[in-house]
């Protein structure tokens, strides 16, 4: 007689109808099989019911089978259980999954338990999180402060933009400068735009009367939108028309601003 039984339906029911029967440890073994080859519903089946609460590797690994299957309450359950045991790899985990459901708060949480088991990753997470929350305070810029020491771009461009705006720190044009200028070199986009806002507006004090068509220009050829707008701008400003840069001649010496 013929079978017509899914294989797959096969399995997994054999596994749930046998469990009673079968050591705990020997389900454990197998589940940590179908969970190395990412199958993650037979694994939640030797799984539940057979780990102990200790147990950091399985709890994590459940969690993991949880939020493969949709089932986000259990997922955080048990990867906050393996995290609370000491797993990193569950912070992280737990971290850039509230960060990309855009539950700030939960992804600022964990991102710190991360910074302080060491994990200097943690720093972007954490970053971004308090950014989300308009959170501009000591912790923040203090992360900012370290990491644009050490030639991040990116947080160089933060660290610009709170002092340009006055978030977290009083307002102060020259630091913001200095901090745009340094991730502008770096060729950041948004970085060199701004360095031509802040010419063209008179937030600073302009090296020449062209510099900031020269940093709108950098800011244009990297891809930022808005640098070709205002660069567009800039040029109806002068009466030159779309195409003036043509004509609008910026000698070699006023192109290395500093």
């Amino acid at each position: 007689m013929k079978n017509n039984t899914n294989p797959a339906t096969f399995v997994s029911e054999a596994l749930r109808r046998c469990k009673p029967y079968v050591p705990k440890w020997l389900y454990r073994r197998i589940g940590d099989r179908f969970f190395k080859r990412k199958q993650y519903a037979r694994a939640l089946l030797c799984y539940t019911g057979t780990i102990c609460s200790k147990d950091r590797l399985r709890c994590g690994r459940l969690g993991i089978c949880y939020g493969e299957t949709s089932n986000e309450e259990r997922m955080e359950h048990f990867l906050s259980q393996a995290a609370d045991l000491g797993s990193r790899d569950a912070m992280s985990l737990l971290a850039e999954h509230f960060y990309t459901m855009h539950n700030s708060e939960k992804a600022a949480y964990w991102a710190r338990r991360m910074y302080a088991a060491g994990m200097d990753e943690a720093r972007y997470l954490l970053i971004g999180s308090l950014q989300a929350l308009e959170c501009y305070d000591e912790e923040l810029i203090g992360l900012l402060q370290e990491l644009a020491e050490q030639g991040d771009r990116e947080a160089r461009f933060a660290l610009g933009t709170c002092y340009l705006e006055g978030k977290g720190v009083a307002r102060d044009y020259a630091k913001a400068m200095v901090w745009y200028l340094l991730a502008a070199r770096q060729g950041h986009p948004m970085a060199q735009n701004n360095v031509g806002y802040m010419y063209e507006e008179k937030l600073i004090a302009s090296p020449g009367p062209d510099a900031a068509a020269v940093w709108y220009l950098r800011a244009a050829s990297n891809g930022c939108r808005l640098g070709q707008e205002n660069l567009e701008e800039f040029y109806r400003k002068k009466n030159l028309g779309y195409f003036g840069f043509r004509r609008f001649r910026i000698p070699k010496w006023r192109c290395h601003v500093s």
